[in-house]
């Protein structure tokens, strides 16, 4: 989501465009599927909903009406896609279980029937995606909503009928994982990203699509010029690359954080770096230059490097140093339109953000204090404008 707006009669949101639409109308008009179409998708929708269980953030209505196409490669066949609809998610503790009976009836596990579920609901609700994908069909059909829910809760499918039997014995393993009705014994997401299917499948390597060495070279070059910027070139940066995810700078560097990210857990730990920079970095310092790189970009100290994070650092800063970017950048800041930014606008940004309580006044003094240079305790575009522009000394 990137506005919205609240009128007298009616809400407006404006999202993302993804053009390929409802994911749904793609298994409706095309499946079956083949093995490679199919773990292309699941390899991407199990490394989505890893990053969120690893944020212990359960979805709870994964279907393929809440997954959209963004575009498609090789030939215009395979989609890239993302999840959406995050309205029934919800944030989960550790050991702790949900009882909320949400989402729709034929991907809804059998736990979530009985209100008592976890973050593996979501996988089961996956074992019905790929199951629909490599059939057409849903593995609990009927033609009411109490015969789905019998079937569902005594957990048997077919996996013997065509075309079934001409699935791999590893692509059937993966769906009988995904559909254990023990939770305890159902696979996990990142166990399921690692399953044999999507090694046999060269999943991993069809969706990561191989830049070429002269952009890799550019947005490593970034990587190891990015210096830590001031709070609000960070801020005004990590909105304009939430809001312009299908640059061809975003999207590069996208794909070379897919690339580092090894295990597609959506996160790049420091040996990961280390292995992709090891034989592009010809210095007598590596361990300590490598580090250094990490250090810079792991910029919430939480011991890793987010995807926002890394982008921030990959991209080329001038794509977003136009006048017409800025203003809009500046427009993120100056909520009432009046053309300057006061010390409220940077309280209602800020405050809840400054871990210090008893210095909240005196932080956010100085973060505008930063900005305004002609001290008369308000920011002008030409102020906000110069200070972004710094980021290219």
């Amino acid at each position: 989501m990137f506005e919205f707006y609240n009128y007298q009669d009616y809400y407006c949101i404006i999202a993302e465009f993804c053009k390929g639409g409802q994911f749904y109308e793609e298994i409706r008009a095309k499946a079956p599927f083949d093995e490679k179409y199919t773990a292309y998708v699941m390899y991407q929708i199990f490394s989505a909903i890893n990053y969120c269980h690893k944020l212990n953030i359960i979805h709870r209505d994964l279907k393929p009406e809440n997954i959209f196409i963004v575009n498609r490669y090789k030939n215009n066949y395979y989609p890239n896609i993302k999840i959406a609809d995050f309205g029934m998610g919800t944030m989960i503790e550790k050991n702790k279980f949900q009882n909320k009976l949400v989402g729709s009836i034929h991907y809804v596990a059998p736990e979530v029937i009985e209100k008592r579920y976890n973050e593996k609901c979501d996988i089961w609700s996956c074992g019905v995606i790929m199951y629909a994908l490599l059939s057409r069909n849903p593995p609990f059909g009927g033609d009411t909503e109490e015969e789905i829910i019998y079937k569902i809760k005594k957990g048997n499918f077919d996996l013997k009928s065509h075309p079934f039997d001409k699935i791999s014995e590893s692509g059937k393993d993966l769906i009988r994982k995904l559909l254990t009705k023990d939770i305890k014994q159902r696979i996990s997401a990142q166990d399921a990203l690692n399953h044999p299917w999507f090694k046999e499948q060269k999943s991993r390597e069809l969706y990561n699509e191989i830049l070429d060495e002269k952009i890799v070279e550019k947005l490593l070059n970034n990587l190891k010029k990015y210096k830590k910027n001031s709070i609000i070139q960070e801020t005004s940066l990590a909105f304009l690359v939430h809001n312009f995810p299908q640059m061809k700078d975003v999207i590069n560097a996208c794909k070379l954080f897919n690339q580092l990210d090894l295990n597609g857990d959506g996160k790049i730990t420091e040996h990961e770096l280390y292995k992709f920079l090891c034989h592009r970095i010809n210095s007598d310092t590596l361990d300590d230059d490598i580090r250094e790189i990490y250090n810079k970009l792991d910029m919430d100290n939480d011991g890793y490097i987010q995807y926002e994070e890394f982008v921030r650092a990959a991209v080329s800063k001038e794509k977003f140093l136009g006048e017409n970017v800025l203003k809009f950048a500046f427009g993120f800041f100056d909520k009432d339109n009046s053309g300057k930014i006061t010390f409220n606008e940077i309280a209602e940004v800020y405050e809840k953000s400054i871990p210090d309580k008893k210095n909240v006044e005196k932080a956010l003094n100085n973060i505008m204090n930063e900005v305004d240079i002609n001290r008369d305790g308000k920011i002008s575009f030409d102020e906000f404008s110069k200070v972004m522009k710094k980021m290219l000394e």
